[in-house]
């Protein structure tokens, strides 16, 4: 039997891993602004500028782009704050559902990051074993975090949020994030109150309840575990946060996670190896490197374009969509625009959604820094 080349072996124990994964039906491209707003100093009107830059750069092509809010808008923003995720910052972000409509109204797709199992307020399901005051983790073995999760979900949907980025799940449920920590999984006393289950059981319990409350919106898992979320999100960030401020960690964190997990692209996901920054802190000359690269991958594409870097710089090719204001033609090589690697696996022109029960396995957990100020 010819033995198949390392990559390629890979690529086959993913799909044999995930036989039936979750795939988007279109490519999954867009902006997102923590790279130069890091959850500070930004307003409705700065996510609105955000989607008309992004709609502009994607011209008149099929595939809309992502505007993505991350963290920011609600209180407590920049750290990473817990819910109630009800309300949007008062005084400024007072009508989330009318700041999605203006994202869709400048032609890009809108998308909301939260962090469901973090709590600022005493809340039912809220764990017993840990915690203090202001940072309230949820216990997800319990019925009534679901229920808040669901319904979080569910509110987020109904102000027409077309994207779900759901944040920092492996830590609240361990305690810790896993570089450079001990081998053991959980923090010192750290237990969930349903203690007839495994860890992976109540994990994968969590990101299907966020999956069924989604429903035809993308949902893209941040800090889960790769493994275990196969089959219950479209798009899944594979490694930590790239950086507005400091290109090495993005040649680090983004284009490493890029080349060590790209084989799980369209096996268990759509793999995102997160933003492409483009800030006055950062070089141009290297972000477009990047840029190219993750384009010509054929993977999830999210850029973080800082106001003062709103020129118009030549894009690499790889990454302008076809028809657009940018170019008149379509580059020979395989590009994200297109499409290009395994089609999506989609009925009616949605994602189709796997259902079955994943049991504990050992494999690559998620994972984020100790801090998102980077």
């Amino acid at each position: 039997m010819r033995t198949p080349p390392p990559y390629a072996a890979l690529q086959e124990l993913c799909a044999a891993m995930s036989p039936d994964p979750l795939v988007p039906a279109q490519p999954v491209v867009g902006c997102n602004n923590w790279y130069y707003a890091y959850g500070q100093d930004f307003g409705p009107d700065a996510v609105l500028r955000d989607a008309a830059t992004i709609a502009e750069f994607a011209g008149d092509h099929p595939v809309r782009p992502f505007c993505v809010v991350d963290d920011g808008w609600t209180e407590g923003g920049g750290s990473a704050p817990g819910g109630p995720w009800d309300t949007g910052l008062p005084g400024l972000f007072d009508d989330m559902a009318g700041l999605a409509a203006g994202i869709a109204d400048r032609g890009a797709r809108p998308g909301l990051w939260f962090r469901p199992l973090l709590s600022r307020v005493p809340t039912e399901g809220m764990r017993t074993d840990t915690g203090a005051p202001g940072r309230i983790p949820l216990d997800p073995s319990l019925d009534a975090t679901l229920a808040t999760v669901a319904a979080d979900v569910a509110r987020f949907r109904s102000w027409g949020f077309e994207l779900i980025k759901h944040d920092f799940s492996t830590y609240d449920v361990f305690g810790r994030f896993h570089p450079d920590t001990p081998h053991e999984m959980a923090g010192a006393g750290w237990r969930l109150a349903d203690r007839t289950r495994t860890t992976a059981e109540v994990l994968v319990g969590l990101y299907r309840t966020i999956a069924e409350a989604a429903g035809d919106a993308v949902v893209l898992g941040c800090n889960t575990v790769g493994h275990l979320a196969a089959g219950l999100v479209q798009v899944q960030r594979t490694g930590d946060d790239t950086s507005g401020r400091h290109w090495e960690r993005t040649r680090r964190m983004g284009i490493n996670t890029l080349a060590f997990r790209l084989a799980q692209h369209s096996r268990f996901y759509a793999v995102d190896a997160d933003c492409v920054p483009c800030t006055p802190a950062t070089e141009w000359r290297l972000n477009r490197q990047f840029l190219d690269l993750v384009a010509r991958s054929g993977t999830a594409l999210f850029v973080s374009v800082a106001p003062a870097a709103r020129t118009r710089r030549p894009m690499p090719t790889s990454a302008r969509p076809s028809g657009s204001r940018w170019t008149a033609g379509r580059p020979a090589a395989s590009n994200h625009w297109t499409g290009s690697g395994p089609r999506p696996r989609a009925a009616g022109g949605r994602a189709t959604r796997n259902a079955r029960t994943r049991g504990p396995s050992p494999g690559v957990r998620g994972r984020r820094f100790r801090s998102r100020q980077l």
